[in-house]
């Protein structure tokens, strides 16, 4: 991921327009269906295990996607 530059910009930019508008619609609904509680819960699970798998990709794009759904459960909590 070093050695091609501009990823981390890249990565940034498609989290953004993914996730972040699909993570807030999807938190909002999810809340209003199973409670503060277990929405924070589940965010924490699915964010975590994002972010592991995220700093142990060994490609830019599974570390693209990994950022992706990271974002989209951390919008939740």
């Amino acid at each position: 991921m070093m050695e091609e530059p501009g990823n981390i910009a890249t990565s940034f930019g498609y989290s953004f327009c993914a996730a972040h508008i699909a993570g807030y619609l999807g938190a909002v609904h999810l809340k209003a269906r199973i409670g503060n509680r277990a929405m924070i819960s589940f965010d924490m699970r699915f964010g975590g295990s994002f972010a592991l798998g995220m700093s142990f990709a060994v490609s830019s794009q599974i570390a693209v996607l990994a950022g992706v759904y990271l974002s989209l459960f951390l919008n939740g909590t």
